[in-house]
C-alpha cells in the first residue's frame, strides 16, 4: 500500500508543478527558468518510476492468481 501511496503524492506533486509552470508568465528573466524545469523533469521522471512500479507489483500479483 506503502508503493500505491507514494505514487499517488508523486503524480499530484507532478500535477501541482505542472499547473505552476502554466500559471507563470515564464516571458519576464526573473524566473530561473532551467531550475524549473529540471524540477518538473525530475519530478515527472519520479511519477513515471513510481507509476512503473506500482504496475509492475500488481502485475505480478495478478499473474500469481492464475
Amino acid at each position: 500500500m506503502g508503493y500505491f501511496m507514494g505514487a499517488i503524492r508523486w503524480s499530484f506533486a507532478l500535477a501541482a508543478l505542472s499547473a505552476f509552470g502554466l500559471l507563470v508568465d515564464f516571458q519576464t528573466d526573473k524566473q530561473p527558468h532551467p531550475f524549473s524545469f529540471a524540477l518538473w523533469v525530475f519530478t515527472l521522471v519520479g511519477t513515471g518510476a513510481c507509476s512503473y512500479r506500482v504496475i509492475h507489483l500488481f502485475t505480478r500479483i495478478l499473474r500469481a492468481a492464475d
